[in-house]
């Protein structure tokens, strides 16, 4: 048998490898596993950055009060929408700025000192103070608010992902130990 004979035999042997039915089953369990995941990673990486991580850049750099306290409004309405209000972020090693009752009484604290420089004069000392303090204070204000729905209610869709890729690789190790058995039984 020469190479080419070989790779024709090798080439014949993968094609009814992959219309075994383990393989079959193993592409649709690789499919689910891959939707998952995406949906995993939309979710933390996108929607809740644009719920929430984006509005407060936002608040950062507003040139106005009543901007400011718009997009801190948005940013409050992100966490409550995410239900990223209460509780620890992380559920093993806690930490105290990762508790969400202490960001969210940090944005009733900024709400409220907008709500102050509402009257004052745009020009006014006290007022170009008052912004460039809330802008500090908006800057170093960590929202967790990404970790807090991964731990908290995206934690069984990544157990879910963790099995089916483990399903995946089991039915492709499975399928090929059949495959190999076969080919010794002839």
């Amino acid at each position: 048998m020469d190479y080419a004979d070989y790779q024709k035999l090798q080439g014949e042997k993968f094609v009814k490898w992959l219309k075994t039915p383990l393989t079959k089953w193993a592409g649709v369990v690789l499919i689910l596993a891959i939707l998952v995941s995406i949906y995993l990673s939309l979710m933390n990486h996108y929607f809740i950055a644009r719920d929430v991580d984006d509005w407060q850049y936002r608040a950062q750099i507003s040139s106005n009060v009543e901007d400011m306290k718009k997009d801190m409004e948005l940013v409050k309405d992100g966490l409550i929408k995410w239900q990223a209000t209460e509780g620890n972020a992380y559920l093993v090693f806690k930490r105290p700025e990762a508790e969400m009752t202490l960001v969210m009484q940090a944005i009733d604290s900024i709400l409220n000192r907008a709500n102050q420089l509402e009257g004052l004069e745009i020009s006014s000392t006290e007022y170009q103070v008052g912004m460039d303090d809330l802008r500090g204070v908006i800057r170093e204000l960590w929202i967790p608010a990404g970790i807090y729905w991964q731990r908290h209610q995206g934690l069984p869709w990544m157990i879910a992902t963790i099995v089916l890729w483990i399903l995946f690789g089991g039915l492709i190790l499975g399928s090929l130990v059949a495959q190999f058995k076969r080919e010794k039984e002839v």
